[in-house]
């Protein structure tokens, strides 16, 4: 299979937009976010609003508490506060969402390794390798070959 090679940064953003095009014609944002393992709740609580905010956010970069808070009204303090008194921690739910979003993403072979990265919010390719490791224990690779 040969690899698509980017010459410019733009190149790559328009690439990249044509996929995220696919994946969202096939469903909504709810229904995008409903599919992701584990997250879909009975009714729709904070946790579960925080996992859709950060998934729409994580192609622009590391989805930032700030960011999520300011969208849902209220201040990135109130925020922690009231995912503790739900049990949750934000920055586990970005972990987890990233986590379950990179098995779906490298399950589609129409999506090459560079694309997962970017549409995870990852830096580059290390710092997505080191955390699918300490995730799953595999390389994103070898768990592409294997599923």
């Amino acid at each position: 299979m040969k690899r698509q090679g980017f010459k410019t940064k733009h190149q790559l953003d328009m690439r990249l937009s044509k996929w995220l095009a696919l994946i969202k014609r096939d469903a909504d944002s709810d229904r995008h976010c409903n599919q992701i393992p584990g997250t879909q709740p009975r009714t729709k609580d904070l946790a579960f609003e925080v996992r859709e905010l950060i998934t729409a956010l994580l192609p622009s970069g590391q989805p930032m508490i700030d960011d999520v808070a300011r969208e849902l009204g209220m201040s990135s303090r109130t925020l922690r506060r009231r995912l503790a008194d739900q049990g949750f921690i934000y920055k586990e739910i970005v972990e987890d969402v990233r986590h379950k979003l990179a098995l779906r993403y490298l399950s589609d072979n129409r999506i090459n390794l560079k694309q997962v990265v970017y549409l995870l919010g990852y830096s580059d390719q290390a710092a997505f390798n080191y955390a699918f490791r300490r995730w799953t224990g595999s390389s994103p690779s070898d768990h592409r070959r294997k599923g």
